[in-house]
């Protein structure tokens, strides 16, 4: 049988039980099996360590009598099929078409059933007038001519209905039966790991903290809107109280010590919540979108993107559709929704969000002179200034972000943590325009700032410590450098899951500080090891992969691996999606070296043509890019061509 499955599991479910399909979905892919029976091999190949990436979205299918390309080439690379059986699976066209399609690949015995309602085989009992929950390609197997038989099957089946499955047990039971373990087996090794992993607890707790400073601020901001406007204080101070309400509720349901919570977790926490804001809020949609917006951007400070794009995506549509389109709830969750497209490497959706919700500008009007200094407005203007640093937009990078430093201190005083992302944010465009001068100051001082109001290891810090290491490094201060990057592995250790991409940053930053010393085999290893988390956290061609995939070909071209460091450099432009100035004249030299002097010099043209776009005609950086290009013409005996026409 195929082993190499891209996909863990497919869910096939209706759009009407979408909410149970996303909770299955998250279940699966946090799920981590027990450490004594990772590798083991089992009829269904060796039990991996992470059940991801499960297959679950789909765009809502054409009326026709097959499936979509998509959908069928998700199924054939799908180890599994997980079906989420109800009234309105067995009604669905769609979730019929899939299983009949996944049992003609002839994996009949690789379906598995989660009953959320109905019941199945209602329709042999017709006289009972239960609605039935299996889909008719799943009642019967699956025939020699290629369509169903008239032999009954009996699906795998986990079932969440009252009075039968924990939620719990209903997922180990779809676990076991995806990774071809019993059942029983499975919730005894749990159990057993369950105990080893008490120690985390506090850590949990820890977290739980965040997230209940994080909800509480809804209730403060709530009041507080209540104390300015009367007109609305009744209203707002029932919102205050419903969620002083849902957070007591919450953690009063999540003692880690009780008997059946030995394996309470951070993910735990996080689950129970978003479940019960989806469930039991479900009558105030109000209320239900404000801490949806809030539970999203919790998702996103820990790195659990998918989910955190989901909620905040049902918050902006519930708010859209109850509230009035200058309500200030809206632009809190656009904001919101454009910094994590930002965060995962979507610059076109995140760009979107930015033109819908700030004004236009006239010739030399700046944002701090239309707007508001509020806390929206000002990270509203922060953000748009990560932005361009990120698509290489340099100079309007430093406008935005000083714009935001100006608006700023006039909303929170020089001080504040505010500031200090600001500060950060301004400092790497400086850098990525090679003032590293300007930068270094802005860098100690967001660093100061932290640590006065944090403490020394706040996991915030690591962010702004590694940005220092990197500037420094530039410098020339190699040990300066790999001190600072270690003082933020430090830092991130103590407060944040292994697979963090802050690690995949740091990871990185302490690469290049090992190459530059010459250390190119624990080069290689940090780096390699970034570029693994870096895939996790974003796939194969988002944030951060690009740059890391060149770091690795620059260690090659030094040890002489020119072939290597040619595929690499050629990945890294794939993966980046802006192929940058470095990457291609260092590309250009690998070349030259190979002997492929007419793609050297195309390269050498395209680094001259996107530095011209990145700075003026006097920075440093693009003249050293020219002068480099003139030298290889002289070595190779060609006339000049592009730098005449850059330095015109």
């Amino acid at each position: 049988m195929k082993s190499d499955f891209k996909y863990k599991a497919f869910i096939s479910y209706s759009h009407e039980d979408s909410k149970w399909a996303n909770w299955l979905h998250r279940r699966i892919e946090s799920y981590r099996p027990p450490k004594q029976i990772v590798g083991e091999v089992t009829t269904h190949g060796p039990v991996p360590k992470r059940l991801t990436p499960v297959f679950r979205d789909r765009a809502e299918l054409p009326t026709a009598s097959d499936l979509s390309e998509l959908i069928n080439a998700a199924l054939e690379q799908s180890s599994c099929l997980i079906v989420i059986c109800s009234p309105a699976a067995a009604r669905s066209q769609w979730v019929n078409e899939e299983i009949l399609a996944f049992k003609r690949q002839g994996r009949e015995h690789r379906i598995l059933c989660l009953i959320v309602a109905g019941e199945p085989n209602a329709t042999e009992r017709p006289e009972l007038g239960l609605e039935e929950c299996f889909p008719e390609a799943l009642r019967y197997k699956f025939g020699v001519d290629g369509g169903l038989s008239d032999v009954r099957a009996e699906p795998i089946a986990a079932d969440v209905r009252e009075g039968k499955d924990s939620k719990t047990d209903a997922k180990l039971k779809i676990i076991a039966g995806m990774i071809g373990v019993g059942f029983d087996a499975l919730k005894q090794r749990e159990q057993q790991s369950r105990q080893r992993r008490l120690a985390a607890i506090a850590s949990a707790a820890t977290v739980g903290m965040i997230i209940a400073t994080t909800l509480a601020t809804v209730a403060f901001f709530a009041r507080a809107e209540a104390e300015r406007q009367s007109v609305r204080a009744t209203a707002e101070a029932q919102t205050a109280q419903r969620v002083t309400d849902f957070l007591v509720d919450l953690f009063d349901a999540s003692d880690p010590f009780g008997e059946s919570r030995a394996d309470f977790t951070v993910r735990d926490l996080l689950d129970r919540g978003s479940d019960k804001i989806q469930n039991d809020l479900a009558h105030e949609p109000r209320l239900q979108a404000r801490l949806l917006t809030t539970i999203g951007e919790v998702h996103t400070q820990l790195g659990f993107f998918d989910d955190a794009r989901t909620f905040l995506d049902e918050a902006y549509e519930t708010q859209t559709s109850i509230l009035d389109p200058n309500d200030v709830q809206i632009l809190r969750t656009q904001i919101r929704r454009a910094w994590l497209a930002v965060e995962t490497g979507n610059y076109d959706r995140a760009q979107t969000i930015y033109d819908a919700i700030l004004p236009p500008l006239d010739e030399g009007q700046l944002y701090s002179d239309v707007l508001e200094p509020t806390d929206e407005w000002v990270t509203a203007v922060n953000d748009l200034g990560v932005l361009q640093w990120s698509i290489n937009d340099l100079k309007s990078a430093k406008s935005s972000l000083a714009q935001a430093l100006t608006m700023g201190e006039d909303l929170y005083g020089a001080d504040s943590l505010e500031i200090a992302t600001t500060l950060n944010n301004l400092a790497l465009a400086f850098a990525y325009s090679v003032e590293f001068e300007s930068a270094r100051p802005l860098y100690e001082r967001a660093i100061s700032i932290r640590e006065n109001i944090q403490g020394p290891d706040h996991p915030a810090l690591s962010h702004v410590i590694m940005n220092l290491a990197s500037t420094v490094r530039s410098m020339g201060d190699f040990e300066a450098a790999q001190s600072l990057l270690e003082r933020g592995l430090r830092i991130a250790k103590a407060s944040l899951e292994p697979d963090h991409p802050t690690f995949a940053n740091l990871n990185n930053g302490l690469g290049i500080v090992l190459w530059k010393q010459g250390d190119y085999a624990g080069a290689l290893e940090r780096l390699e090891h970034a570029g693994q988390l870096y895939v996790t956290a974003y796939g194969e061609t988002g944030p951060g992969v690009g740059n890391n995939l060149q770091h690795q070909a620059r260690v090659f071209h030094s040890m002489g691996d020119l072939k290597q460091s040619k595929l690499l450099y050629e990945r890294a432009a794939e993966a980046s999606g802006a192929y940058g100035p470095g990457t291609a004249s260092e590309l250009a030299e690998v070349l030259e070296k190979l002997g492929d002097i007419d793609g050297a010099h195309k390269h050498h043209q395209l680094a001259i043509e996107l530095a011209s776009k990145m700075f003026d005609a006097t920075n440093p950086y693009l003249m050293r890019q020219v002068k480099g290009y003139e030298e290889f013409l002289q070595r190779n005996g060609l006339e000049p061509q592009a730098s005449t026409l850059i330095l015109e």
